[in-house]
């Protein structure tokens, strides 16, 4: 039958505590949205990083457990949740975010284009969020990245990149991924939908390099 937009079934909801359970034992979600993900085994040129197939569009979430604070992104592949950065933990020697300078996505043909704008149509239909919040579906000018580089338990560097449509959204993910457990209320969803600002005075602007 036709796939239905909505939450996620039973089954899906098991994947998702047998996928990220083990890391971070019971957990709860503190912000979620969509972002762009660099394939990491591309290049990081400025050619590579403005060419859009080299970014993929994924619903992510920030998540709490008892064993840490993660940032998470549902897989295509499998449609579970899966660790992109662990952010702090018991796991955890260490975690830095790096923001880079704004990306201009290169030009594309209309027929490009509507492949691009039909991938976000399709992962949305198949994996949408359990929230009711609707993503944007607009294929970006330019892409606000942010990576995470953090380091494990045993002393293994592990880097993500990821990469939000504007200014203001690439600030509410960095926000709710710095915040602090004492900082847990200031940074939750709703606050940050209310329109606090998740930038100090004295955040880099979008051009500022890494």
């Amino acid at each position: 039958g036709p796939v239905v937009r909505g939450r996620p079934s039973e089954e899906m909801a098991m994947y998702d505590m047998q996928s990220i359970g083990r890391f971070l034992g019971r957990h709860s979600s503190l912000f979620e949205g969509y972002l762009w993900k660099y394939n990491s085994s591309a290049a990081r040129g400025p050619a590579d990083l403005a060419n859009l197939d080299n970014w993929r569009w994924r619903e992510f979430r920030v998540v709490r457990g008892l064993r840490g604070k993660a940032l998470v992104y549902r897989s295509e592949k499998n449609g579970q949740l899966e660790i992109a950065c662990m952010v702090d933990g018991i796991d955890v020697q260490s975690c830095k975010f790096r923001q880079h300078a704004l990306v201009g996505v290169e030009d594309m043909d209309e027929e490009r284009r509507e492949k691009a704008l039909m991938d976000m149509r399709t992962y949305e239909i198949a994996f949408g969020s359990r929230t009711d919040r609707r993503a944007d579906n607009e294929v970006p000018v330019t892409l606000h990245p942010i990576e995470c580089v953090w380091t494990d338990s045993v002393g293994n560097v592990k880097k993500v990149l990821v990469a939000a449509q504007d200014w203001g959204n690439m600030c509410t993910w960095r926000m709710a991924l710095e915040a602090t457990p004492a900082r847990a209320q200031s940074a939750s969803p709703h606050r940050i939908r209310r329109g606090v600002s998740p930038c100090s005075p004295a955040s880099p602007g979008p051009n500022a390099g890494a």
